[in-house]
């Protein structure tokens, strides 16, 4: 996930949540393809709200607090993406 993300490798522990999440949410052939994330909770996961991992972000932030979409910098620069990438 790191090396097709290429984020820096201070994000693996950002990258191992990610994959046990994604893997919480999938059939599992020892638990007779049932979901894990079902069996503890009860209810069927969400997909709606998964997102390629490494992907640009933005904070809505309320209008009651200012503008409709934080700028640029707000969310990249909290997750060390606003440096360019050495795209091959």
């Amino acid at each position: 996930m790191l090396q097709h993300s290429r984020l820096s490798d201070g994000f693996w522990a950002e990258a191992l949540l990610t994959a046990v999440h994604i893997i919480n949410m999938s059939p599992s052939r020892p638990l007779g393809l049932r979901i894990p994330q079902e069996l503890w909770t009860g209810s069927k996961p969400n997909y709606d709200k998964l997102r390629i991992f490494g992907c640009e972000a933005h904070t809505l932030i309320p209008k009651e607090d200012g503008s409709m979409l934080a700028g640029d910098r707000s969310m990249k620069d909290k997750w060390g993406m606003s440096r360019k990438r050495n795209i091959k």
